[in-house]
């Protein structure tokens, strides 16, 4: 017969066993980033050479994909434990003398390849101290690659082709996301506590605000950026 003591023991082991094997309680912030004001984007001459035959600075208003720009991320730091990374290889292609996507997030580790899809040579470079690399000259057809183990911007540009620029974020956190078109964003798989949740734009800088996920998850956070 089945006694009072034994289905005591047995629920406090099913108990147990749950709790060693279950996952911990994971929290969720979602929102939607509202721009106020059009973004003002400037293109620069850079080389001598592109000085000479783009010397002129040109502005542009607001690309009708801009919101997809914006990056938000939870530092490392601030977690209770060091989530992993997952490094990948990602590119960044030269076509239309363009640098596409023109914001590339990577996790420390990635490499990004940049092919050259266009008919003429190309000259990719950056100068900016996360990652400072030259990959010279090459044309339609071939593709050179970079490994980013430090985080950090990495502005990239081309030597040939002034208005060809790009910016690569390389990032030290699994938590990061983008918005939609629509400016709508999910972050998740977040541990329970209270944090900063950055936000940032390479025109309209970087805001950070604090998010309280200790009780539970957090919904239709509205985030506004302007200049």
């Amino acid at each position: 017969m089945f006694s009072k003591t034994s289905y005591i023991m047995s629920l406090i082991l099913s108990i147990g066993f749950s709790g060693a094997s279950g996952q911990p309680d994971l929290r969720e912030v979602s929102g939607t980033i509202l721009l106020e004001t059009p973004v003002e984007r400037k293109l620069h001459s850079l080389s001598p050479y592109a000085r000479t035959r783009y010397g002129k600075t040109t502005h542009t208003k607001s690309k009708p994909n801009e919101i997809t720009e914006v990056v938000l991320f939870i530092p490392q730091e601030q977690l209770p434990t060091t989530l992993s990374l997952k490094p990948d290889t990602f590119s960044i292609k030269q076509h239309n003398l363009q640098l596409i996507p023109h914001i590339l997030v990577i996790p420390v580790g990635s490499v990004v390849n940049f092919p050259n899809h266009d008919n003429v040579f190309h000259n990719i470079f950056s100068l900016s101290p996360t990652k400072r690399f030259d990959l010279g000259r090459y044309p339609e057809g071939e593709s050179r690659s970079v490994t980013f183990d430090e985080p950090g911007v990495v502005k990239v540009f081309c030597d040939i082709h002034a208005e060809m620029n790009a910016l690569i974020y390389v990032i030290d956190t699994p938590l990061y996301t983008r918005p939609n078109q629509a400016g709508e964003f999910s972050l998740s798989s977040i541990p329970p506590g209270k944090y900063d949740l950055h936000i940032w734009h390479d025109i309209l800088g970087e805001q950070v605000i604090t998010i309280d996920l200790a009780a539970g998850d957090l919904n239709d956070l509205t985030i506004k950026l302007s200049n």
